[in-house]
């Protein structure tokens, strides 16, 4: 179930909302993909963790621990 599908979310290492179905990406890929267009967590802010200034000020919630980040598919 699910194997293959493109990934629709993107989540810090320590967020509470990363389902069973995941897989870790190094820091650069979670930078391309939130380039890309895909979703950050609304919970843990990979996108204002990493950094990424024109995604990191859409008033998101409050900002869980550090960790790699990680893909929900």
């Amino acid at each position: 179930m699910g194997t293959g599908r493109p990934p629709v979310q993107v989540h810090a290492g320590t967020c509470h909302m990363i389902g069973s179905r995941r897989r870790p990406v190094s820091r650069d890929e979670a930078r391309r993909l939130l380039a890309e267009g895909l979703r950050a967590c609304t919970h843990c802010q990979p996108d204002t963790q990493l950094h990424i200034i024109d995604l990191a000020g859409r008033g998101r919630g409050r900002v869980c621990g550090r960790g790699r980040p990680r893909l929900t598919g």
